[in-house]
Order: structure tokens, then sequence, then C-alpha cells
């Protein structure tokens, strides 16, 4: 049983040393060699997990024990999980047609809008009393002078 435990931890620090290259991708160093290598790897990796796993239940004492062990190994496997999903998102932004490290973008048909510098004018601000009249003026002031004017862009 303790040389089954010892596996176990051993396959834990590779599925943790797999899950910290794999955080280290970037889209421009990613390369569809490693991320099928990496698939590969965290696959043999979830078999060994599951034999050792099995191992470890048929050695188990109790059922109590088993339980222990079965929480253990779903809370692994929940990690071999999400980096699956991680694997995959790493092919998905490689099967892209465009992606950032492209140097030239895909052609639109939009036009290209460019930043205009606005002065905005002083506004006296109402003061607000709380009567709903003097609400609907300075919303509607502040609508037609700001939030409703194409010139500005969200910055200004």
């Amino acid at each position: 049983m303790q040389h089954l435990k010892l596996k176990r931890g051993t396959l834990k620090a590779n599925l943790t040393k797999l899950k910290t290259t794999v955080d280290g991708y970037t889209t421009d160093a990613i390369a569809q060699g490693n991320v099928e290598a990496h698939q590969r790897r965290l696959d043999s990796i979830r078999a060994e997990l599951q034999s050792n796993h099995d191992g470890i239940n048929a050695a188990s004492a109790d059922d109590a024990e088993r339980n222990a062990h079965l929480f253990e190994f779903d809370e692994v496997d929940g990690k071999v999980t999400d980096l699956q999903a991680s694997l995959n998102n790493g092919m998905i932004s490689l099967l892209q047609p465009y992606t950032a490290n492209q140097t030239t973008p895909p052609q639109t048909s939009e036009p290209i809008m460019h930043p205009v510098a606005v002065s905005l004018p002083k506004l006296s601000n109402p003061s607000f009393s709380g009567k709903v009249h003097e609400w609907l003026a300075f919303s509607d002031m502040f609508t037609t002078m700001v939030h409703n004017n194409p010139s500005l862009n969200d910055v200004n």
C-alpha cells in the first residue's frame, strides 16, 4: 500500500510539472507538436493514476479508507480534466485562422476610425434637490450633451 501511495505522489508531481509547462504557453511560442506531446503525456498520467487508484482501492482495508482515497483521486482527476481543457484551448488557438502572432491582420471592409480630440463645453451642473422634475431636466441635459454625443469616445 505504501508503494502505491508513493507512486500516486510521483504522478501528482508529474501532473504539476506538466501543468506548469502548459500554463507557460504563450501565443508566440506554442507549437502544435508540443500540445500533442503534452496531451499524450497527460493521457499517460491519467491512465497511471487510474491504475494506481484501482490498486489502492483493492488494498484498502475498509470503506472509510476507500472513500478517503476516492476523494483524493477525484480531486486529482479534476486537475487532469482542467489541464486537458487548457491543452484543448491551446490546440484551438493554433487552428484559428488569425492569431496574435501573425504580423498582418485580416482585411476588413469597415472604415478605420481615427480618434478625435474634442474639448468639452463648460457645463453648469444644476443642483439636485430631490424633486423629480429637476432630476429629469438634469438627466436630459447630460444625455443630450455627453452620453449621446457621437464625437466623444469613452475616455472623454
